[in-house]
């Protein structure tokens, strides 16, 4: 009925208790990226659990790489430090009796330094991890990856960013480029190669993405108006546990490599977001409730931006 999908590098410290809180899943895939502490062992412990091995592909890609390969529909998706509690347990049991909708998302209660935080906007924390495979998907991003409905994330693909534009055009490019070098040494019947057949060729790439775009897409509508239930995205009550951050050390470390990941170049950024993040956190969604501490977060997390934007 359910496969439960888990990403792990070296994540002995909770995975134990991560993977007792999913075991009463029919599966649980375990998708490591390199591990050399006891993350393999632990898992060898559930019967129910698969170890498959998976050089690191980006957030996104691993994370479908994981539900690619589950046996069942039917899929929730957790990772190595998060905790599901037995009020999720027992309501997705019931949902998962005769779902509405394809997709669900679910709240995190974020623990940092020891102690959960509910406000600065940490909670409820809701993201899509319940979900029909069929259906709906990760949409690939290294970093802030989320699941999307299948059929939202290929008509995005009709609306690319001029980075992604310029991207496929240097791709289509080089196929261009290559193939020309091979036709210089070959010849027609009279000889020569003329360039308007070159040109066909180039212009013959872009149409030949946007056809397969056009019949993709035709087929998730007609996939979908079959589907059992709504083809959209509700929300459990209950939440489930995230040991965010131990320690200030761990938090900065981990925030700086996500801030090399997603990073995002701009001085006029670098110089004032920082400043509203703070002042988002600690003062707009209530940071200053939990005192020292949430004035702590509200800090680091304006570093953290203060880092993605001059790297």
């Amino acid at each position: 009925m359910l496969s439960v999908v888990i990403l792990t590098y070296n994540s002995e410290k909770y995975l134990r208790e991560v993977l007792k809180s999913a075991s009463w899943a029919d599966e649980i895939i375990i998708v490591d990226s390199g591990s050399t502490d006891r993350t393999e062992q632990i898992c060898a412990e559930f019967k129910n659990a698969r170890f498959i091995y998976q050089k690191w592909l980006g957030f996104g890609a691993q994370k479908q790489f994981g539900v690619n390969l589950a046996r069942n529909d039917w899929v929730f998706v957790l990772d190595s430090d998060e905790v599901m509690s037995l009020e999720l347990k027992d309501e997705i049991l019931h949902v998962l009796k005769a779902p509405n909708f394809c997709a669900y998302k679910v709240a995190r209660l974020n623990y940092f330094f020891g102690r959960a935080v509910r406000n600065m906007g940490l909670y409820p924390d809701f993201s899509v991890r319940l979900f029909d495979r069929k259906f709906a998907e990760f949409d690939g991003r290294e970093i802030h990856e989320k699941v999307v409905l299948k059929g939202e994330n290929s008509r995005a693909k009709t609306n690319l960013s001029e980075e992604e534009i310029s991207n496929k055009q240097d791709a289509n490019l080089d196929q261009f480029e290559n193939s020309e070098k091979i036709l210089e040494h070959s010849k027609t019947n009279s000889g020569e190669i003329s360039s308007k057949n070159l040109d066909k060729f180039g212009a013959n790439l872009d149409k030949t993405d946007a056809k397969n775009l056009e019949i993709s897409n035709a087929n998730l509508d007609e996939k979908f108006s079959h589907a059992p239930y709504q083809i959209g995205i509700s929300q459990l009550k209950n939440h489930f546990i995230h040991y965010a951050y131990e320690s200030i050390e761990q938090f900065i470390a981990k925030q700086n490599r996500y801030s090399s990941l997603g990073a995002k170049k701009s001085k006029f950024k670098a110089i004032f977001s920082p400043f509203w993040t703070f002042f988002k956190l600690f003062v707009l969604k209530g940071g200053w409730k939990d005192g020292w501490r949430g004035y702590v977060i509200a800090r680091l997390y304006a570093q953290y931006t203060f880092w993605k934007y001059i790297k």
